[in-house]
């Protein structure tokens, strides 16, 4: 990670100098942000100048939005009551339920999932394939199971008690999930799925393609070491890179072939990670992949023809007894 953060931060401060300041640097956690600094450190030569703006993805969604983040315990208390308008049931137990739900709801909105299609009460085949029929395309025995199961339930006559609290709690999620983000929005808090969603939804680019939104107007984004995105994040990495607003680094596997172990039976463990470690890319442009645009680093001493002492240690040992045998007489 700090090889890559190296060479992101000497990209950056070729290009902007000190300048670099003014930059919005976001980065998946704070620990990168000190190795930043030591390799900006050292670009500047020591030369005091002010560090970037740091942020996290939490941080930048948030200050992008009017509803501040409820704290967990509220976010389940205010819960409560829209969920007891539904179901009679104690606090002391709804609480551990609440927080799971809580926690699909937070996904459902950082995933961009329709939640009106989800907690659709599907008992007709035909809707069970209308639903579900793109989700399992080719696999066969799952799209048996969700089909046998909500068959299931759709039979009064053998439906346990289990089954029919099932479908009663099912049928209100829904209504839940849209009441309580009603709620939420009165008291100006919301959950951190909630606000990422509320981010993406109101992303809107002119025809022209110039930044109306002032959040974002006289500001650039560089986004580092982002890989695995939900739908909102997606969402806000497309609307930057429209308005070119936005910058994104990311360390870049190559492509591999299968297992280097079945490819090469023959390697030793240390010779096996050795092949798997990876050269870092950086992508400013958001292509998925791209050429490394800093000079590459230099050939490893042995290509490069300069040999160390580990070197002459696995010549060595690699040598047949016959020429070790000088070697280990001298020693004695």
């Amino acid at each position: 990670m700090k090889k890559f953060l190296d060479e992101v931060a000497r990209h950056l401060y070729s290009a902007y100098g000190s300048g670099i300041s003014d930059l919005h640097i976001v980065f998946p956690g704070k620990r990168a942000r000190l190795f930043f600094n030591e390799a900006l450190l050292a670009l500047s030569d020591g030369r005091p100048m002010w560090q970037p703006r740091y942020l996290s993805m939490d941080d930048l969604v948030r200050s992008l939005s009017p509803l501040a983040v409820g704290e967990r315990l509220r976010l389940v208390a205010e819960l409560y009551p829209v969920y007891r308008a539904y179901h009679d049931e104690p606090f002391d137990r709804f609480f551990r339920w609440g927080e799971m739900l809580l926690a699909d709801f937070d996904t459902i909105d950082k995933y961009g999932i329709d939640a009106a299609a989800l907690y659709a009460n599907i008992s007709d085949l035909h809707d069970i394939e209308a639903h579900f029929g793109g989700l399992f395309a080719g696999n066969d025995e799952a799209m048996t199971l969700v089909r046998n199961f909500w068959s299931s339930l759709d039979r009064q006559a053998v439906q346990s008690d289990e089954q029919r609290q099932f479908l009663k709690i099912w049928r209100s999620l829904f209504d839940i999930y849209t009441r309580y983000k009603a709620r939420l929005r009165e008291l100006g808090i919301g959950y951190s799925g909630m606000i990422y969603r509320d981010v993406a939804d109101s992303l809107r680019v002119s025809e022209t393609g110039a930044v109306t939104d002032e959040r974002f107007a006289g500001k650039t984004f560089c986004f580092v070491g982002f890989n695995a995105l939900n739908d909102c994040e997606k969402r806000l990495f497309d609307y930057l890179r429209e308005i070119g607003a936005g910058q994104f680094y990311r360390s870049v596997h190559p492509p591999r072939r299968g297992p280097l172990r079945r490819r090469h039976p023959g390697l030793r463990p240390r010779q096996l990670r050795a092949a798997q470690t990876h050269r870092s890319h950086l992508d400013p442009v958001g292509r998925l992949a791209v050429q490394s645009l800093v000079p590459r680093a230099p050939a490893h001493p042995r290509r490069a023809g300069v040999r160390g002492q580990g070197d002459r240690h696995r010549a060595h040992r690699r040598s047949p007894p016959a020429a070790r045998a000088p070697l280990d007489s001298a020693g004695a």
